[in-house]
């Protein structure tokens, strides 16, 4: 392992660790730039497509804890709650079980959630959603003479689940693991984790309901640490980013409001990015968001 690796193996996040500062969380690559849906689905699959790649989501079936028969696709903000803890908890411990808390309590924790008995039983509903669901992604590339080239891949996130939930027991013992897949673990977990600073994820989550607002500070902390130039995203590119079902104009808004939220929380992040063409009216020109590479005031 290089010192890099071994770095962000020590600064992961773990359960029951009161201090973030300077930690670490990780969240898969794939789920930046294929955002799971905002809002429940009557539709068992959701497609999203970002240049020649698209990827898949199909719903898995599970058992809720009356007996009844479950299917639906993730979504919302504690269905990314639970990809961030996945993810963490396997990178740091490079391994496909992840545990957890022995008491409902211990698991809002440590999806960094206040304890409500509510929303709790809606973020173990998520969490199982998440590890039932099946991805495939594809890659599909135009080649000379009318030819295209296509690869795909497709695997289950779980494998395994062993849960015991216990109302007294102590808040920092494990009794509850799932196993991810080794496929999930080995292309999506192991390989292509984005890094984050989990202060401002934490903050972030204590200060928004919105989903979108997680996505919105996914994608800029994934693009904002890599960037040397000064690309420009146009809203229709925006709009299929984030996987926005409404019209464009709405989509606008929502965004802005997203952005807002992300940069109370980032507040360096505010030199960094720029409204173009400020999305309004019928002029013609670029009309979207621009990144700026960061100065030198930037990188002290």
């Amino acid at each position: 392992m290089n010192n890099s690796s071994e770095l962000s193996r020590k600064n992961a996040i773990s359960p029951g660790d009161s201090s973030t500062q300077n930690k670490l969380g990780f969240y898969p690559w794939h789920f930046v730039h294929f955002s799971l849906p905002y809002r429940k689905r009557e539709s068992g699959m959701w497609e999203r497509k970002n240049g020649t790649m698209s990827m898949i989501m199909t719903a898995g079936t599970f058992k809720d804890h009356t007996g009844r028969n479950i299917n639906m696709l993730p979504y919302g903000k504690y269905a990314r709650l639970a990809l961030l803890y996945l993810c963490t908890e396997s990178k740091r411990t490079g391994s496909t079980r992840v545990e957890l808390s022995r008491t409902l309590r211990g698991f809002m924790r440590d999806l960094g959630l206040k304890w409500d008995s509510r929303e709790a039983r809606e973020a173990v509903k998520q969490l199982r959603a998440l590890l039932a669901m099946q991805m495939m992604f594809t890659n599909e590339e135009e080649l000379s003479d009318d030819r295209k080239h296509l690869t795909s891949c497709s695997f289950k996130i779980g494998t395994r689940e062993d849960i015991t939930f216990e109302t007294n027991g102590h808040i920092d013992e494990k009794i509850s693991y799932f196993l991810l897949s080794d496929d999930f673990y080995e292309s999506v977990v192991k390989n292509f984790s984005v890094p984050l600073e989990y202060k401002i994820w934490a903050d972030l989550v204590q200060s928004t309901k919105s989903p979108m607002a997680l996505d919105v500070y996914l994608w800029l902390n994934s693009r904002l640490h890599q960037e040397k130039s000064s690309p420009r995203i146009n809203w229709a590119q925006l709009q299929g980013q984030f996987g926005s079902s409404s019209d464009l104009s709405e989509f606008k808004k929502s965004f802005r409001k997203a952005l807002d939220e992300v940069l109370e929380v980032t507040p360096s992040y505010k030199t960094r990015i720029r409204e173009e063409g400020n999305g309004r009216g019928k002029s013609t020109g670029f009309k979207g968001i621009r990144l700026n590479p960061p100065t030198v005031k930037n990188l002290a």
